[in-house]
């Protein structure tokens, strides 16, 4: 078996693709880099025009849906990508910009992420906080803890204002007797970008809900819907780099319908907020913080988003720069130049 594991490894080694090749007269050592994106996203160019670099890095990209893994001992991770051209590549480090799970169970990658997980390999974000956000309830849990950790300001109230959250492990052997006072937006198991949510203005429509709700298993948060809502903000965190936009839309799910998006000054407790968010799961590098602002100038947190958080189309570019740096910055630190 050992003499046949050697066999398949040195048939995979050749169909490692060059991809980026080199420049004329650039000798710099290469470096292997694996992003996990869209195609509309190319990393492959980023890092082309990065030429100060200490490393040439070598650009593989795929989505999850379009790749397969084999993790073998001694931590080596052979990944091929099904593009119909046999790519197959040993990356040294991982990009990841698209979420590990989406709606349906068909699309739940945790098992890729288990694997390069296995495979020790330094990703942006790192692995294992990317492990820790595919649940909402685990990251909320944290998120009290700053709650706590920030206690109150001088007029009493929270200095990291975090929604308060009801959890139930499910609805079938749970009666729910005691709920948010109406208005509530029920959220239902780990989806995200609106999916599993609805807002409730009675009893009646939540009971409907709760008789559907219950044929699963999945865990269900309620949290009050906020009054005399103003505009939503986004913190976005890129390693050092900060910042915060405001949206004003058509819909309370900031992501449907029309909306109007304008970049603003980050307020010094919005940087503060960033970065204590930043500081979770042994460290995040890419985040974004999601605050409703009331109409009476009150913060609300509701939310983060770790390393698939969406940059805005009129910063894209830029972001994408900001987001290249850390990755160079985080590759020296695991490969340092002799």
């Amino acid at each position: 078996l050992v003499w046949l594991e050697e066999m398949f490894k040195k048939k995979d080694k050749k169909k490692d693709k060059d991809v980026g090749a080199a420049a004329p007269g650039d000798e710099r050592p290469v470096k292997k880099l694996f992003v996990i994106d869209e195609k509309a996203h190319d990393w492959k160019k980023v890092f082309a025009q990065r030429r100060n670099f200490a490393y040439r890095v070598e650009v593989t990209q795929a989505e999850w849906k379009d790749f397969n893994l084999t993790v073998y001992p001694g931590d080596e991770c052979r990944i091929d990508v099904n593009d119909g051209a046999g790519t197959s590549v040993v990356p040294d480090m991982l990009l990841c910009r698209k979420l590990v799970r989406g709606v349906t169970p068909h699309d739940d990658f945790r098992n890729l992420l288990l694997g390069l997980r296995m495979a020790q390999l330094p990703c942006v974000n790192t692995l294992d906080s990317i492990m820790a956000n595919q649940e909402r309830p685990y990251v909320h849990a944290h998120l009290r803890g700053l709650q706590k950790r920030e206690g109150k300001g001088e007029d009493g109230k929270d200095k990291f204002p975090l929604i308060p959250q009801h959890f139930y492990p499910n609805l079938y052997r749970n009666s729910m007797t005691f709920t948010p006072d109406l208005p509530f937006v029920a959220k239902l198991g780990h989806a995200e970008a609106g999916f599993g949510k609805m807002q409730f203005q009675n009893t009646d429509d939540f009971r409907d809900f709760q008789s559907v709700a219950a044929l699963h298993k999945d865990y269900l948060t309620l949290e009050p819907m906020v009054q005399e809502r103003d505009y939503d903000v986004r913190i976005q965190k890129i390693g050092k780099h900060l910042r915060t936009f405001k949206r004003i839309c058509s819909h309370w799910k900031g992501n449907v319908g029309t909306s109007f998006l304008e970049e603003i000054e980050t307020p010094p407790h919005y940087a503060h907020w960033a970065e204590m968010c930043g500081e979770l799961f042994g460290g995040m590098d890419i985040l974004t913080v999601d605050v409703i602002r009331t109409k009476k100038g009150r913060d609300v947190i509701l939310e983060i988003n770790d390393t698939a958080s969406g940059f805005p189309k009129e910063t894209y570019e830029e972001d994408m720069q900001h987001v290249a740096e850390v990755v160079e910055l985080r590759m020296l630190e695991h490969f340092p130049v002799s």
